[in-house]
């Protein structure tokens, strides 16, 4: 199981109260209190933070709508009204990609 972050720009990321920090030491900070409130987790915290590096991913809202808008999609090879919805759906998800990124 791994974690993904979709982000406005790369890290280090601007944590309350302590600066800008690596994604490791980001998490590390609030991982304790988290694996706190969760039922039937097995795994010790020091094997929790030493995993956090290869479980978790993160991507910016650019680099998200980029592979986005350039991926290739064969709208002829599809019967018209499900390319209509194809391309909707693309045309709606950038919108969303958008708005999000300028929260």
């Amino acid at each position: 199981m791994g974690g993904r972050l979709i982000t406005p720009a790369p890290p280090p990321y601007a944590v309350r109260g302590h600066g800008r920090l690596p994604v490791e030491e980001a998490i590390g900070l609030y991982l304790e209190p988290v694996l706190a409130r969760t039922a039937r987790l097995d795994i010790p915290l020091d094997q929790m933070l030493a995993r956090i590096a290869e479980t978790v991913a993160w991507l910016t809202w650019h680099e998200l709508r980029t592979a986005v808008v350039n991926a290739q999609i064969d709208l002829a090879a599809l019967p018209v009204g499900v390319a209509g919805t194809v391309q909707r759906l693309r045309d709606d998800l950038v919108k969303a990609i958008d708005w999000h990124s300028l929260r």
